[in-house]
Protein backbone atom coordinates (compact mmCIF):
# COMPACT_ATOMS: atom_id res chain seq x y z
CA UNK A 1 0.00 0.00 0.00
CA UNK A 2 1.69 3.69 -1.12
CA UNK A 3 1.96 5.82 1.94
CA UNK A 4 -0.67 7.97 0.56
CA UNK A 5 -3.26 4.95 0.51
CA UNK A 6 -1.55 4.02 3.95
CA UNK A 7 -2.76 7.75 5.41
CA UNK A 8 -6.38 7.53 3.74
CA UNK A 9 -6.71 3.89 5.68
CA UNK A 10 -5.83 4.96 8.75
CA UNK A 11 -7.91 8.54 8.41
CA UNK A 12 -11.12 6.42 7.17
CA UNK A 13 -10.51 4.31 10.46
CA UNK A 14 -12.21 7.29 12.35
CA UNK A 15 -15.42 7.26 10.63
CA UNK A 16 -18.51 5.04 10.90
CA UNK A 17 -20.35 3.88 7.66
CA UNK A 18 -22.94 5.88 6.65
CA UNK A 19 -26.71 5.43 7.81
CA UNK A 20 -29.18 3.04 5.60
CA UNK A 21 -32.24 3.91 3.69
CA UNK A 22 -32.35 7.63 3.92
CA UNK A 23 -29.50 9.68 2.07
CA UNK A 24 -28.08 12.36 1.83
CA UNK A 25 -25.74 14.23 -0.29
CA UNK A 26 -24.23 18.00 0.13
CA UNK A 27 -21.89 19.72 -2.33
CA UNK A 28 -18.34 19.50 -2.62
CA UNK A 29 -14.85 17.71 -3.51
CA UNK A 30 -14.87 13.84 -2.04
CA UNK A 31 -12.54 10.59 -2.32
CA UNK A 32 -14.49 9.01 -4.67
CA UNK A 33 -15.46 6.03 -2.47
CA UNK A 34 -17.25 8.64 -0.29
CA UNK A 35 -20.08 9.18 -2.72
CA UNK A 36 -22.25 6.41 -4.25
CA UNK A 37 -24.15 8.65 -6.36
CA UNK A 38 -24.27 8.74 -10.41
CA UNK A 39 -23.72 11.06 -12.15
CA UNK A 40 -27.03 12.85 -13.23
CA UNK A 41 -29.30 10.65 -10.81
CA UNK A 42 -32.08 12.24 -10.00
CA UNK A 43 -32.41 13.76 -6.14
CA UNK A 44 -34.18 15.66 -4.25
CA UNK A 45 -32.41 19.17 -3.73
CA UNK A 46 -33.14 22.11 -1.25
CA UNK A 47 -32.51 25.20 -2.75
CA UNK A 48 -32.40 28.31 -1.57
CA UNK A 49 -33.74 30.95 -4.09
CA UNK A 50 -32.89 35.01 -4.51
CA UNK A 51 -35.71 35.85 -1.84
CA UNK A 52 -34.17 33.77 1.05
CA UNK A 53 -36.97 30.99 0.33
CA UNK A 54 -36.32 27.67 0.97
CA UNK A 55 -38.05 24.51 -1.90
CA UNK A 56 -37.62 21.31 -2.68
CA UNK A 57 -37.25 20.69 -6.45
CA UNK A 58 -36.01 16.93 -8.06
CA UNK A 59 -32.76 17.85 -9.71
CA UNK A 60 -29.82 16.02 -11.34
CA UNK A 61 -27.12 16.04 -9.31
CA UNK A 62 -23.83 16.60 -10.92
CA UNK A 63 -21.23 14.45 -10.46
CA UNK A 64 -17.67 15.47 -12.23
CA UNK A 65 -14.57 13.39 -11.66
CA UNK A 66 -11.36 15.05 -10.57
CA UNK A 67 -7.72 14.81 -9.77
CA UNK A 68 -7.65 13.53 -5.65
CA UNK A 69 -4.28 15.13 -4.12
CA UNK A 70 -4.29 12.09 -1.67
CA UNK A 71 -4.51 9.07 -3.77
CA UNK A 72 -4.13 10.33 -7.62
CA UNK A 73 -0.95 9.75 -9.75
CA UNK A 74 -0.83 13.15 -11.75
CA UNK A 75 -2.29 11.77 -14.81
CA UNK A 76 -6.18 10.21 -12.36
CA UNK A 77 -8.89 11.73 -11.44
CA UNK A 78 -10.58 9.21 -8.93
CA UNK A 79 -11.94 12.24 -6.72
CA UNK A 80 -15.75 13.30 -7.22
CA UNK A 81 -17.30 16.93 -7.12
CA UNK A 82 -20.72 16.96 -6.14
CA UNK A 83 -22.67 19.90 -7.85
CA UNK A 84 -20.27 22.14 -9.47
CA UNK A 85 -22.02 25.38 -10.92
CA UNK A 86 -25.21 24.33 -8.16
CA UNK A 87 -24.84 27.62 -5.74
CA UNK A 88 -27.90 27.78 -4.61
CA UNK A 89 -28.16 24.55 -3.89
CA UNK A 90 -28.08 23.60 0.22
CA UNK A 91 -28.13 20.07 -0.04
CA UNK A 92 -29.40 16.45 -1.55
CA UNK A 93 -31.70 13.81 -0.37
CA UNK A 94 -33.45 10.79 -1.22
CA UNK A 95 -36.08 8.01 0.14
CA UNK A 96 -37.82 10.92 2.73
CA UNK A 97 -41.38 10.03 3.58
CA UNK A 98 -42.99 13.41 3.18
CA UNK A 99 -39.96 15.50 1.41
CA UNK A 100 -41.57 15.96 -2.11
CA UNK A 101 -41.52 19.11 -4.21
CA UNK A 102 -42.79 21.80 -2.61
CA UNK A 103 -41.69 24.67 -0.66
CA UNK A 104 -40.01 24.66 2.45
CA UNK A 105 -40.11 26.11 5.68
CA UNK A 106 -36.91 26.98 7.13
CA UNK A 107 -35.60 28.08 10.69
CA UNK A 108 -31.99 28.25 10.40
CA UNK A 109 -29.91 28.91 7.02
CA UNK A 110 -26.03 28.55 7.22
CA UNK A 111 -24.43 32.10 6.02
CA UNK A 112 -20.65 32.38 6.03
CA UNK A 113 -20.61 31.55 9.93
CA UNK A 114 -22.98 28.36 11.01
CA UNK A 115 -23.97 27.95 13.45
CA UNK A 116 -21.10 26.43 15.69
CA UNK A 117 -21.04 23.81 18.48
CA UNK A 118 -19.81 25.55 21.62
CA UNK A 119 -20.24 26.06 25.07
CA UNK A 120 -22.45 29.00 24.66
CA UNK A 121 -24.80 27.15 22.22
CA UNK A 122 -28.22 27.92 23.23
CA UNK A 123 -30.17 28.88 20.04
CA UNK A 124 -34.13 28.01 19.87
CA UNK A 125 -36.40 28.26 16.74
CA UNK A 126 -39.78 28.84 15.35
CA UNK A 127 -41.68 27.29 13.13
CA UNK A 128 -44.49 29.65 11.58
CA UNK A 129 -44.10 31.74 14.05
CA UNK A 130 -44.67 28.50 16.85
CA UNK A 131 -41.85 27.37 19.22
CA UNK A 132 -40.08 24.60 17.39
CA UNK A 133 -37.30 23.86 20.32
CA UNK A 134 -33.68 24.35 21.46
CA UNK A 135 -30.38 23.39 21.06
CA UNK A 136 -27.93 23.54 24.15
CA UNK A 137 -24.48 21.98 24.33
CA UNK A 138 -24.07 21.16 27.94
CA UNK A 139 -20.42 20.89 29.53
CA UNK A 140 -19.72 19.41 32.68
CA UNK A 141 -17.83 22.26 34.98
CA UNK A 142 -13.97 21.55 34.80
CA UNK A 143 -10.73 23.34 35.73
CA UNK A 144 -9.23 25.26 32.91
CA UNK A 145 -7.10 22.29 30.64
CA UNK A 146 -8.86 19.81 32.00
CA UNK A 147 -10.86 17.14 30.43
CA UNK A 148 -14.47 16.67 30.65
CA UNK A 149 -17.89 16.06 28.91
CA UNK A 150 -20.04 18.15 26.47
CA UNK A 151 -23.84 17.06 25.24
CA UNK A 152 -25.45 18.38 22.22
CA UNK A 153 -29.06 18.67 23.45
CA UNK A 154 -32.27 19.02 21.51
CA UNK A 155 -35.12 20.39 24.05
CA UNK A 156 -39.24 21.03 23.36
CA UNK A 157 -41.57 21.84 26.08
CA UNK A 158 -40.18 19.45 29.03
CA UNK A 159 -38.67 16.78 26.63
CA UNK A 160 -35.43 16.59 25.65
CA UNK A 161 -33.24 14.41 23.74
CA UNK A 162 -29.12 14.11 23.15
CA UNK A 163 -27.60 14.11 19.45
CA UNK A 164 -24.28 13.66 19.86
CA UNK A 165 -21.34 13.89 22.96
CA UNK A 166 -18.02 14.93 23.09
CA UNK A 167 -15.08 14.50 25.48
CA UNK A 168 -13.98 17.75 25.61
CA UNK A 169 -11.04 20.21 26.83
CA UNK A 170 -11.44 23.67 28.80
CA UNK A 171 -9.66 26.03 27.59
CA UNK A 172 -10.01 29.63 29.43
CA UNK A 173 -10.22 32.36 27.58
CA UNK A 174 -10.50 30.14 24.34
CA UNK A 175 -13.39 28.19 23.13
CA UNK A 176 -13.44 24.44 24.37
CA UNK A 177 -11.70 21.62 22.58
CA UNK A 178 -14.41 19.29 21.34
CA UNK A 179 -13.27 15.94 20.34
CA UNK A 180 -9.89 15.89 18.36
CA UNK A 181 -10.26 19.56 17.65
CA UNK A 182 -13.12 18.92 15.80
CA UNK A 183 -15.91 21.89 13.97
CA UNK A 184 -18.94 20.61 14.93
CA UNK A 185 -21.94 23.27 13.74
CA UNK A 186 -25.86 23.59 12.78
CA UNK A 187 -26.17 23.72 8.85
CA UNK A 188 -29.70 24.26 8.31
CA UNK A 189 -32.95 23.56 10.47
CA UNK A 190 -36.68 23.42 9.07
CA UNK A 191 -39.56 20.86 8.27
CA UNK A 192 -37.87 19.14 5.54
CA UNK A 193 -40.67 15.90 5.88
CA UNK A 194 -43.27 18.12 6.29
CA UNK A 195 -44.96 17.32 9.52
CA UNK A 196 -45.04 20.60 11.44
CA UNK A 197 -42.15 19.29 13.52
CA UNK A 198 -38.46 20.56 13.64
CA UNK A 199 -35.56 19.21 11.65
CA UNK A 200 -32.21 19.45 11.86
CA UNK A 201 -28.84 18.76 9.53
CA UNK A 202 -26.09 19.17 12.16
CA UNK A 203 -22.25 18.38 11.13
CA UNK A 204 -21.13 16.25 14.35
CA UNK A 205 -17.72 15.97 13.25
CA UNK A 206 -15.69 14.52 16.50
CA UNK A 207 -11.92 14.92 14.56
CA UNK A 208 -10.96 18.17 12.70
CA UNK A 209 -10.20 16.18 9.42
CA UNK A 210 -13.71 14.85 9.20
CA UNK A 211 -16.73 16.01 8.00
CA UNK A 212 -19.45 14.24 9.57
CA UNK A 213 -23.45 16.25 8.19
CA UNK A 214 -25.99 14.56 9.47
CA UNK A 215 -29.84 14.71 9.27
CA UNK A 216 -32.11 14.38 12.11
CA UNK A 217 -35.78 14.17 11.16
CA UNK A 218 -38.52 14.19 13.42
CA UNK A 219 -40.62 11.97 10.83
CA UNK A 220 -38.51 9.09 11.74
CA UNK A 221 -38.26 9.80 15.72
CA UNK A 222 -38.64 6.67 17.42
CA UNK A 223 -40.24 6.73 21.25
CA UNK A 224 -38.56 8.97 23.78
CA UNK A 225 -37.29 10.76 21.01
CA UNK A 226 -37.70 14.22 18.74
CA UNK A 227 -35.69 13.55 16.27
CA UNK A 228 -33.69 10.57 14.74
CA UNK A 229 -30.38 10.44 13.19
CA UNK A 230 -31.87 9.36 9.37
CA UNK A 231 -28.80 9.95 7.50
CA UNK A 232 -25.45 10.84 7.40
CA UNK A 233 -22.52 11.56 4.80
CA UNK A 234 -18.80 11.67 6.64
CA UNK A 235 -15.94 12.15 4.64
CA UNK A 236 -12.00 12.87 5.14
CA UNK A 237 -10.14 15.63 4.07
CA UNK A 238 -6.23 13.96 4.41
Amino acid sequence: MSPRRLALALCCSLVASPLAATELLLPGDYHGDEVTARDREIWLTLVLDAEGRTHLEPRPIEIDAIHDAVLDELDAATGKRVGAGSDDALFHVRDIAGATAGDIVSAYIAGGEPLAVDAQLDHGFELDGRDAGKLRLDCAAADADATTTCTLRLQFGKRSQTLATWQAQARTPEPWMLGNDAYPHLRWAGDLDRDGRLDLLIDVSDHYNVSAPTLFLSSQASDGELVHAAAALRSVGC
